[in-house]
């Protein structure tokens, strides 16, 4: 059995004809049927039912041809990735990650996983050399660096469903500014996107529980001890049957994440295949989370450090 027979089999099997497949594999008619024949006769099973010049697949051959198809699959696969390997030998890929959210150490575990051959190194914010760097900014917080904004996510009022605020669906953020705040540690990325947008409203938030982590701060929601600016996504739970989450009216509380690099950079191609990752791994996570509820995505995270 050669890749060749498969190869004209699959084709025939496709378009029902012989004379089709030979236009299409630009060969000789004959080349498809003889190669077929032999198949037929190697497995000692018909393929295909014929009528004078017709042929149409027979339940032996529906058969083969799934596995012939996911055998081609496969093998296209592991040629696509030995020219990525091939590609990228020579060139390591590290990345600079300037925020600690769950949502970039999901993404570096996921790329590791589809890419092992690639040698990725992680840095924290800013230190050494980097290709490439995940930044977390609020909408209205321009990178200093080239970027490209890859997701982003609105940024909910949450509050206990016994909160005198839940018999809303959507706010001004002015209107919490007398409100008792539970937010992450100072100085955390989130906390500063989370500051930035009671700046826009015109007010400080009193802060009086602060924590460097994301599930410390939905306990201390269930307790009611205060309210809190969450992620609309990356941070959800569809559990969450003790918090209202609003909606907040102005001002425009949105959450981007972002791909930066340095102004003389020149992508080398393990950054460009990370780049194309990242896009395609968000778009089907986050279409596949807000399919299911518009507010949440992925459940809460021990580690979700922001």
């Amino acid at each position: 059995m050669e890749l060749l027979q498969l190869r004209y089999f699959m084709t025939a099997a496709h378009f029902q004809s012989t004379t089709k497949a030979a236009e299409y594999l630009h060969v000789a008619q004959p080349s498809i049927s003889q190669a077929i024949s032999r198949l037929e006769k190697e497995l000692d099973v018909k393929l295909f039912d014929r009528d004078g010049k017709k042929i149409r697949l027979n339940s032996c051959g529906i058969l083969f041809l799934r596995t012939v198809e996911n055998t081609f699959e496969n093998l296209d696969k592991t040629v696509e990735e030995l020219h990525l390997l091939k590609a990228t030998s020579s060139y390591p890929l590290t990345i600079s990650i300037w925020s600690q959210s769950a949502l970039c150490s999901r993404i570096l575990i996921a790329f590791s996983d589809r890419y092992p051959f690639v040698d990725l190194k992680v840095v924290p914010d800013e230190v050494g050399n980097y290709d490439l760097a995940l930044l977390s900014r609020a909408s209205h917080q321009i990178p200093s660096l080239p970027s490209e904004v890859i997701f982003q996510e609105e940024i909910f009022l949450a509050v206990h469903k016994n909160h005198q605020f839940a018999q809303h669906d959507s706010l001004p953020l002015e209107n919490a500014k007398d409100e008792d705040f539970i937010m992450l540690t100072k100085g955390s990325p989130f906390r500063q996107i989370a500051e930035s947008f009671c700046e826009l409203a015109g007010f400080v938030p009193k802060v009086v529980f602060e924590s460097d982590y994301a599930d410390t701060l939905h306990r201390m929601l269930r307790l009611g001890l205060g309210i809190a600016l969450l992620p609309g996504k990356t941070w959800g739970s569809r559990e969450h049957s003790h918090l209202k989450m609003l909606k907040i009216e102005s001002p425009v509380c949105i959450r981007t994440i972002h791909l930066a690099w340095k102004p003389d950079y020149k992508i080398s191609p393990s950054a460009q295949i990370f780049r194309e990752f990242v896009k395609q791994y968000l778009k089907s996570e986050f279409l596949k989370a807000t399919s299911e509820n518009p507010h949440f995505g992925f459940g809460v995270c021990n580690e979700d450090k922001e």
